[in-house]
């Protein structure tokens, strides 16, 4: 609704303020002004993606409207759609003027019809809800039925962020505290983000998590590596890694770079370049989920702009010119991508299994080896080796045979000759060791 569709170049707004649920945005039609555009323009591009063998998650806000008074949801059946406190005021725990009563019986209807016709008509592959956790259990469960029917390799997640008092309602919230009860969906897990790179907010960037080199988080590092799964220092939080969507940058905030380059400032552009490689190494490496935010990869920036919603292209833009300027940092990370999905273990679901198979072993200025008893699995490898320095020196480790490099904090998947016995894991770097 803040979109202004016939000139996108003014107002400029991510769009999270939906009027009709059945209706694509239209400012990215070729004819805004014909309805039928943006349908045949949104197919076009789905197929175009697939095509390629990219499939298509679609950002969904079903939690709330862009203004409830006007809403023709509450013109309709007033008092119906939206949620109200007990006090008689408007629901406002979303932050967005209004909280949409997914629980009631119509409300619900619409929005799983609406899932329905995306996945049908346009061909969908995923659904990430914003603010999932205003949303009622009941309501996420229906719409993954119905979607599995229709396609049952479909990808679920979303914010489970909770909003608010749950035990003010009369109904279960699909947010963290749920988790147990939604196998199938994926959460943001913003512990593993605060974990990782240190919490922020939008007027504090200072406070470092382990790959910042922080020297009070390593235990919840290895909590936050396998998955957030196990009762490991702080408690369980999912079913098993697949619901933990391992991240350290989305849209919202500042990027990966700008939260290096204000945590620590000390660090010139090359020490930053090599922490950005070892934290998406790690994110990569990590049981569950792993995504990467467009440019992270590269080191895109918005100039520390927390809050870019409405920032424009400026700031929001993909900077293609950075892969040309940084292509090596583009090919770090293919690699590291490539070698992910290339073994299997690394995706492991089974608990025991993970349990079994993971050692961390504690080394000098607070850095870590992580090692795989990969007897369970089918693997030519008899040792697997995963290094992480998150300091400020060079250290080293010695090995009872020789071992392969696998994949450096400096480059190449499968192709290193190298093999070493005493290792030398060098300041803000990743490093595997194989032997066969």
């Amino acid at each position: 609704a803040t979109v202004d569709e016939d000139n996108v170049t003014e107002g400029y707004n991510w769009g999270y303020d939906p009027e009709q649920y059945f209706v694509p945005e239209g400012s990215y039609a070729s004819h805004p002004e014909d309805p039928y555009s943006r349908l045949i323009d949104l197919r076009k591009m789905v197929a175009a993606f697939h095509k390629e063998g990219i499939r298509i998650v679609m950002d969904v806000v079903f939690n709330h409207v862009y203004e409830h008074k006007t809403s023709v949801f509450e013109r309709v059946v007033p008092n119906y759609f939206f949620r109200y406190e007990k006090n008689g005021a408007i629901s406002n725990r979303s932050f967005c003027g209004n909280d949409v009563a997914t629980e009631r019986a119509m409300a619900r209807k619409l929005i799983v019809d609406a899932c329905v016709y995306y996945v049908k008509e346009f061909g969908v592959d995923g659904f990430r809800f914003d603010i999932m956790g205003l949303m009622d259990l009941e309501t996420m469960k229906v719409i993954q039925q119905e979607v599995l029917a229709i396609k049952p390799n479909f990808m679920f997640y979303g914010e489970g962020w909770q909003m608010g008092d749950e035990s003010d309602h009369d109904f279960k919230c699909a947010s963290f505290s749920q988790a147990f009860d939604l196998n199938g969906y994926g959460f943001f897990n913003d512990w593993y983000r605060d974990i990782i790179r240190g919490k922020s907010n939008e007027y504090d960037q200072t406070p470092r998590g382990y790959l910042l080199n922080s020297q009070s988080h390593l235990e919840a590092f290895k909590y936050a590596y396998k998955g957030s799964s196990f009762e490991q220092y702080v408690t369980r939080r999912f079913i098993d890694p697949h619901q933990s969507i391992n991240y350290v940058e989305c849209h919202d905030n500042g990027t990966l770079y700008d939260k290096l380059e204000t945590a620590l400032p000390e660090e010139g552009i090359s020490e930053r370049f090599e922490r950005l490689k070892m934290i998406n190494a790690a994110v990569l490496a990590s049981y569950g989920v792993p995504f990467i935010h467009m440019g992270q990869e590269l080191g895109l920036s918005k100039k520390n702009h927390q809050n870019t919603y409405r920032a424009g292209d400026d700031l929001n833009k993909m900077d293609y010119k950075l892969l040309d300027e940084r292509f090596s940092l583009f090919s770090y990370h293919a690699d590291a991508i490539k070698l992910r999905r290339s073994l299997s273990f690394l995706h492991e679901l089974d608990l025991d299994k993970i349990e079994q198979s993971v050692s961390f072993e504690d080394l000098e200025n607070n850095a870590v080896k992580i090692s795989y008893d990969l007897s369970a699995y089918s693997s030519e490898y008899k040792d697997f080796i995963i290094y992480i320095n998150p300091s400020l020196e060079t250290l080293y480790d010695d090995l009872d045979e020789y071992h392969q490099i696998l994949f450096a904090s400096g480059g190449n998947v499968l192709s290193s000759q190298t093999f070493v016995r005493h290792v030398m894991i060098k300041a803000r770097s990743f490093l595997i060791l194989i032997l066969k």
